[in-house]
């Protein structure tokens, strides 16, 4: 499992687009971070619409970027680290091509010239949970010049945006920009500045080109009506029409209600234990809210129904005085849970705990927060490792849903299904009653004293779902 996956592309045509896009997404399945898209094509005149029609099929507003990088334009190939996954097409097994990815392939109509306007230019945006339109636009920029000025909106300037507390923190939109650029074109020299108003540097700086979409095309008026009043040079527009990323219905708006309708309305209570707990722990802010962002976004994925903050908001619920250790594995035992397993990568809950200890390395938290990764490990097969009763409290609490009333257990049964929704009915009937048959056959499915009157109702919640899944395989 890396944070960074990579693939390359050698002879893309209008007529392998739909192959390509839909191979893209079973890769980004197993990506945490990013998905890195190099393409190559003979129809060079056609590679920023390839570029687009992949942005606008492959766009999720719950699941990692696909950065398409562009060699023949920008005179630079990408080179993978070693802690990269390379994708090839043997990746594509049987078991890959169940997941039932269907994308609705867009033939973008954007393209734009590739050739340099100027030696140095602006632009400037929000940049909040980087979509298609955004990297379009930065992309097009990264066209335009090499020496390229980035005002980013200040986190003071969006306190009235529509679900704020979804915004992402100003270093982090900072860094997500300069990682994309950064990939598209090594060379490229950037200054992503702070703004306050809607001037800031461009009103003042001896740039000669300003880069805009039509939606905010008129504030070159404002800007360049400063310039004058300072005996400044006036700059020339480069305006790029991004209308069919708006008639798709994609913005940073809709990535914020997805995350919060994803969360179940939890997504701020998770947000504010998380901040609480890295606090008293020692966290520093910008590490903790780095750390947030990728906890938030993998609870989060579209692959999930059940594992999502909603379920750790469950075991935050139960949670009496807690330890920090109880808290942390609250957060990451599920932080990687990929439905579907490839033979490549290890079990959900080693490499939950790999990111755990990339945490606490990060963090420079005691020796003593490595037992975390014990309470993680012990939910592969919710058996306790350390046998502490701390850790046996964790489990159970894990558990809980399974002694719930019946109407909750059917709740999370359903969204255990949805998240195997790649396997044929037949065959996850099979597997789950096996699962769940395993459960039955141990002497106690809770392990602490506090639990123990979930017992009976876990065991009836139990047999009624394998009564239901075997009936409905007659």
């Amino acid at each position: 499992m890396s944070r960074t996956g990579f693939v390359c592309y050698n002879n893309v045509t209008s007529g392998n687009i739909s192959d390509i896009i839909t191979e893209l997404l079973k890769y980004r399945y197993f990506i945490t971070d990013e998905l890195i898209c190099e393409i190559e094509s003979e129809y060079t005149d056609c590679l920023m619409q390839f570029a687009s029609s992949i942005y606008l099929s492959a766009y999720s507003p719950l699941d990692p970027p696909i950065y398409v990088l562009i060699p023949q334009i920008f005179g630079t190939r990408y080179q993978p680290k070693p802690t990269d996954y390379i994708f090839s097409h043997d990746f594509l097994d049987s078991t890959v091509n169940k997941l039932k990815i269907e994308p609705v392939i867009e033939i973008s109509l954007v393209n734009f010239s590739y050739t340099k306007k100027y030696t140095k230019a602006v632009m400037g945006g929000t940049f909040d949970h980087l979509h298609p339109g955004h990297l379009l636009f930065l992309t097009y920029a990264a066209l335009q010049t090499e020496d390229l000025g980035i005002g980013m909106t200040h986190d003071n300037m969006l306190v009235k945006k529509n679900n704020k507390e979804f915004i992402q923190p100003w270093h982090i939109r900072k860094e997500k920009v300069h990682r994309f650029l950064t990939l598209l074109n090594p060379q490229i020299k950037l200054d992503i500045f702070e703004i306050f108003d809607p001037i800031s540097k461009a009103g003042t700086e001896d740039y000669e080109g300003l880069i805009l979409t039509t939606e905010v095309e008129s504030a070159s008026i404002m800007i360049n009506n400063h310039r004058i009043s300072q005996g400044l040079k006036v700059l020339e527009k480069s305006v790029i029409n991004l209308a069919e990323i708006g008639q798709m219905k994609i913005s940073s708006t809709n990535i914020r209600n997805a995350l919060y309708e994803k969360s179940l309305g939890k997504y701020s209570d998770m947000k504010n234990y998380w901040e609480n707990l890295t606090r008293n722990i020692g966290v520093d802010k910008t590490v903790s809210e780095k750390w947030w962002n990728f906890i938030a976004s993998q609870y989060s994925r579209n692959c999930r129904a059940y594992h999502t903050l909603k379920h750790i908001y469950s075991i935050y619920s139960m949670l009496d005085n807690p330890s920090p250790y109880m808290e942390l594995a609250a957060f990451f035992h599920d932080i990687i849970y990929f439905p579907l397993k490839h033979t490549s990568f290890l079990t959900n809950e080693e490499l939950s705990k790999n990111f755990y200890v990339e945490f606490i390395k990060e963090t420079g938290l005691a020796e003593d927060y490595f037992i975390v990764s014990s309470y993680i490990l012990a939910t592969i097969k919710h058996i306790p490792i350390v046998n502490s009763e701390e850790e046996k409290e964790f489990l159970d609490m894990d558990l809980s849903i399974l002694g719930s009333c019946e109407k909750d257990y059917n709740i999370y049964a359903d969204n255990i299904r949805v998240e195997y929704n790649w396997i044929c009915d037949e065959d996850f009937k099979d597997g789950r009653a096996k699962v769940l048959q395993g459960f039955l056959k141990r002497d106690e499915i809770f392990y602490s004293q506090r639990f123990k009157n979930l017992e009976n109702n876990a065991r009836e919640n139990i047999r009624n779902e394998i009564e239901r899944l075997l009936m409905r395989k007659d």
